[in-house]
């Protein structure tokens, strides 16, 4: 059992066991050592703290916190040891040459802050893609009066950040981040300055056009640093929104399920049919126990795991939290791909079972002896039940079963003197066969017929154990010629399109009576009804009686209007 210790290294917290702290520790000194009366050494040191706190954590995940010897010697040989890289003169002032260690650094694309003229973007694409910043400045230019280039280099200049420390520097070029390239990059820098310095009365006493270029492009640096950083801090505030929406909107879904599975009064979709009926509708419309929880699980699944994952992204965004380790977030995305894989099994087992469709039917004759019969719904307590919803739902669940309203009503001529009731009833199945026993598993009460009275019902029940099969009831009652039935206002409920000689609509057909004629069905108490033979007289008779006071008119001379007379002026005043 090793002590653990904890150290902050280039801003971040590690925790590393006690041999390791002391390997690290002794690299450190020396380092700090060869280096102390370098020009630039602290920000040598101070770099290479930083590359070993980046490689730190690349290694630390949620399984693996502690930082151990073996990553402290990696580490070490990746950098190299400060003795085989200090950059010491010989005797005879040459440097000593060295050898670096082999490892490649993953080029990464930053701005490049030391060669630029505004943000630095063409000069860092030129260093990742190893060629000449001028050719890719050619091509923003070329974008420019293509129309979109400056919207292009200003979305760069905001989301690619900037090369500050010199290992990002490095990164940037593809060179390897040890402590000899960052020894040369710093000397190289330091130089840089020094000449600058050394030459700056010479240039300040010299005038001329590249003067005004470089305050020219510094302005625009100034003003394009401005407008970047106010993107960034509005970009900043939206991440933030973005964050508490995720937050939100992921503790509101949680909490309704929650409330849902414990009290069973939410409602899909703002519809009457709560979370209980749901899982209920699951179990009719799955084959068995088993189907049935796959698919509980599958949904369960593929709910909740990504609604974990957008709360956890809101938490992260507002409280800067550190990425979810790969194990937890690996976990998550297997929960909900394994959810996605459960439903879609589920599904097309589903899909099996609404494979065939078939019937079954039933015929009886009506003993009715009146030539009037009024049709209404049988408003038992299952239509109570239907009621109480404002039938906005079509299925409840009941004690014998389970209620469904998709039932059809029609009307048709009856092929002789006897009044017959035929009820067809449609079901799936994963065959022809299986359809047939869902089609007869079905119980529909017909009608009851008393008195001229004849009760429709407006639901047909499933009983319990009999799955849903997308049972649909025909209902036709088959009208001998003569005969006339009375539409209660109650049967909109049920009626489909019944044909009829006026082509009323369904809804207009209610509250009136019906006669079965020759031609079809004929209202017998519609003010307004005409048959087709009295619409075609009556439109021949006015059509005949206008040519006939048109040809009058053109014959007979007019010497004196107001002698003029029509034969028939109220029909010409209906004209």
């Amino acid at each position: 059992m090793n002590k653990t210790l904890n150290i902050n290294l280039g801003g971040l917290i590690f925790h590393i066991d006690e041999d390791a702290y002391r390997t690290l520790e002794h690299y450190l000194s020396v380092l700090k050592r060869q280096f102390a009366n370098t020009e630039g050494g602290d920000e040598i040191v101070r770099d290479v703290e930083v590359r070993i706190a980046e490689l730190f954590r690349e290694k630390t995940t949620k399984a693996k916190e502690v930082i151990s010897s073996a990553d402290v010697e990696e580490v070490i040989g990746i950098l190299g040891k400060p003795e085989d890289y200090l950059d010491a003169e010989d005797e005879t002032g040459a440097h000593r040459a060295y050898e670096e260690p082999v490892y490649t650094t993953r080029k990464r694309i930053f701005r490049d802050p030391d060669d630029r003229i505004l943000g630095g973007v063409a000069s860092g694409l030129a260093a990742y893609f190893n060629i000449d910043p001028l050719w890719m400045r050619i091509l923003f230019v070329a974008l420019i009066f293509a129309g979109f280039g400056i919207l292009f280099y200003f979305i760069l200049w905001l989301v690619v950040p900037k090369a500050s420390t010199t290992a990002e520097k490095l990164q940037m070029r593809g060179e390897s981040v040890n402590i000899s390239n960052i020894e040369r990059s710093i000397r190289e820098e330091m130089g840089s300055v020094g000449e600058n310095v050394k030459n700056f009365g010479k240039k300040a006493s010299q005038y001329d056009y590249r003067k005004t270029t470089r305050n020219a492009g510094n302005s625009l640096r100034e003003i394009g640093d401005f407008i970047i950083d106010a993107l960034k801090l509005i970009f900043r505030f939206i991440l933030k929104l973005i964050g508490f929406f995720f937050i939100f909107v992921g503790f509101i879904v949680l909490f309704a399920l929650v409330a849902a599975l414990f009290t069973g009064s939410f409602h899909l979709m703002g519809s009457d049919q709560g979370i209980y009926d749901l899982f209920e509708f699951f179990s009719l419309v799955t084959v068995n126990n088993s189907h049935y929880h796959l698919l509980l699980i599958g949904l369960g699944l593929l709910v909740l795991a990504p609604l974990t994952l957008i709360v956890y992204l809101g938490v992260r965004i507002i409280f800067k939290l550190e990425r979810l380790g790969s194990p937890a977030r690996n976990g998550l995305i297997l929960a909900a791909v394994v959810g996605f894989v459960m439903l879609l099994v589920s599904g097309v087992r589903i899909a099996t079972e609404f494979d065939d469709r078939s019937f079954y039917t039933t015929e009886r004759e009506l003993s009715v002896t009146t030539d009037r019969v009024e049709l209404h719904l049988n408003k038992d307590d299952i239509y109570q039940v239907f009621e109480d919803y404002d039938f906005s739902t079509s299925w409840v669940q009941v004690e014998e079963g389970n209620a469904f309203t998709s039932v059809k009503f029609d009307i048709q001529a009856s092929p002789d003197t006897i009044m017959r009731l035929k009820t067809t009833v449609e079901a799936w199945g994963s065959n022809r066969r299986i359809a047939r026993n869902n089609a007869e598993s079905v119980r529909y009460k017909s009608a009851e017929v008393a008195d001229g009275l004849m009760l429709f019902s407006p639901y047909y029940l499933l009983p319990k154990g009999v799955p849903f099969r997308d049972q649909e009831v025909d209902v036709i009652l088959y009208l001998p010629i003569g005969k006339s039935v009375y539409l209660g206002q109650d049967m909109a409920d049920i009626i489909y399109d019944i044909q009829n000689v006026e082509n009323y609509w369904d809804f207009d057909m209610i509250d009136h009576e019906w006669i079965m004629t020759e031609r079809g069905l004929e209202c017998a108490d519609c003010l307004e009804a005409r048959s087709f033979e009295e619409e075609e007289e009556v439109e021949a008779e006015q059509t005949d009686t206008v040519e006939e006071m048109s040809l009058q008119l053109s014959a007979t001379p007019v010497s004196n209007p107001s002698s003029l007379s029509l034969t028939n002026p109220s029909l010409f005043i209906t004209i």
